[in-house]
């Protein structure tokens, strides 16, 4: 009999102490929010790649990490070439490699303040092609 009331008011405790735990109840209810839909666009920014050195310019990771530590988050990313005008074919100049990266919309402005651009422009003007990152 003594072991049946101590039984009963340990399972008392332990569900009145469950009633309290955050999410649970209580004051202090933790909540699910609804996931927030967002639109996302690719920017890009130049890989500053020289021509005849291979092994130059800015990795993929590289500028990821740039954004994502400014708190943008990156979705997706891929590298590319600026297509539609050429680049002068001289040794220690810029190549027209890009690196691009999906980001929410609304860290566009900024993306910008990091020397990012919006691939919207080169759609809409120049122009790019999606390629390896070697």
């Amino acid at each position: 009999m003594k072991a049946k009331l101590i039984v009963a008011t340990l399972s008392i405790t332990v569900l009145a102490t469950c009633s309290m735990l955050p999410g649970k109840g209580g004051s202090g209810a933790k909540r699910m929010v609804e996931e927030e839909e967002i639109t996302t666009e690719k920017v890009y920014i130049s890989q500053q790649r020289i021509q005849c050195e291979d092994e130059s310019g800015a990795e993929l990771t590289a500028t990821k990490a740039d954004l994502t530590v400014e708190g943008i988050d990156v979705f997706s990313s891929s590298c590319g070439v600026i297509i539609g005008k050429m680049a002068p074919a001289l040794c220690g100049k810029i190549t027209l490699h890009i690196n691009i990266h999906e980001i929410d919309q609304r860290k566009i402005p900024q993306a910008e303040k990091l020397g990012y651009h919006p691939v919207d422009g080169l759609e809409n003007g120049l122009g790019y092609e999606a390629g390896d990152c070697d």
